[in-house]
């Protein structure tokens, strides 16, 4: 959707299964458990996805969460919960201009891409604002708030890149940002990302990264030091409340195991006197059993 659309999301008869511990996170784990294999990324592709208006999807499917201890530990869903229905009826509207695109030749033609080291052949992302409701069994949680959209197309391998730092933001419908630290593959870091004022995006031309960690290497904490192309300088700093992390392993034509570590924080930041919630995601290579990202200072 362009800046000004909204577009209309309606998820009816799904399933949850009702977490064993109630110190679970209720909206991550409802967020992963849409995100990891109930739904596959690229063009939509679920079952039963009728289209009822030119601005409104209907979904019927049934979703499984992972609780926090079962996902660190990679284990499967426990299939003895009991399950009661779940749906959720949501709308989003932007509130910036989009951000990214696919990087074209001079002459508009698109680059020719090596599938095997692809990560994405074109990539948006958006600042946007969220309204509806999730009802899980005779509970209703009323939704109002801001978030970060994105996409990307073409072929991925989670092998392509070494490591990278994604941490979107909103301190408010008039600030938000995204920064992206990147390793470049040639030993050096490659930054980007936008800062929101006021309905404007201003692109970041450098970002500087220091990162806690705990005994496992998965991210406690953040600071970090941006600058944009207007001048502006925003100091950062992050607080995970609440870590999810997730792998991805493929085995090559000759028969090597890599693996990739993605870590999704849900994070609470401050800048200057604004504070603000989003998310931290690390994604790492590993290898000899740690993240390089680490290694490499961030």
């Amino acid at each position: 959707p362009k800046m000004s659309e909204k577009v209309h999301f309606k998820i009816q008869s799904a399933r949850w299964w009702p977490p064993a511990k109630s110190s679970w996170n209720l909206k991550w784990a409802f967020l992963e458990g849409l995100r990891s294999e109930n739904v596959r990324k690229g063009p939509l592709q679920i079952p039963k996805c009728p289209v009822v208006a030119p601005s409104q999807i209907q979904l019927e499917f049934e979703v499984g969460l992972f609780g926090w201890f079962e996902v660190r530990k990679y284990q499967k869903r426990s299939t003895s919960n009991s399950k009661v229905p779940c749906s959720f009826e949501l709308t989003y509207e932007g509130v910036s201009p989009m951000y990214g695109g696919e990087v074209v030749r001079e002459d508009g033609s698109s680059l020719e891409i090596d599938p095997e080291k692809s990560f994405a052949k074109a990539h948006y992302e958006q600042h946007c604002a969220i309204t509806g409701q999730i009802k899980i069994g005779d509970q209703s949680f009323d939704m109002d708030g801001l978030g970060l959209r994105d996409k990307s197309w073409g072929p991925r391998h989670w092998q392509a890149i070494e490591w990278y730092r994604w941490c979107p933001m909103n301190f408010g419908p008039d600030f938000g940002i995204m920064f992206n630290v990147m390793s470049d593959g040639k030993g050096g870091v490659a930054p980007s990302g936008m800062v929101l004022r006021d309905g404007k995006y201003d692109h970041i031309t450098a970002c500087e990264l220091e990162s806690d960690w705990d005994q496992n290497d998965y991210q406690t904490a953040l600071r970090a030091r941006i600058e944009t192309e207007s001048g502006a300088t925003y100091d950062i700093q992050g607080k995970v409340l609440s870590p999810i992390p997730l792998r991805n392993r493929r085995t090559t034509p000759d028969g090597e195991t890599l693996q990739t570590r993605l870590t999704e924080g849900m994070t609470e930041y401050r800048c200057g006197d604004r504070i603000g919630y989003g998310m931290s995601e690390y994604l790492d290579q590993i290898v000899d059993e740690k993240p390089i990202g680490r290694a490499a200072g961030y």
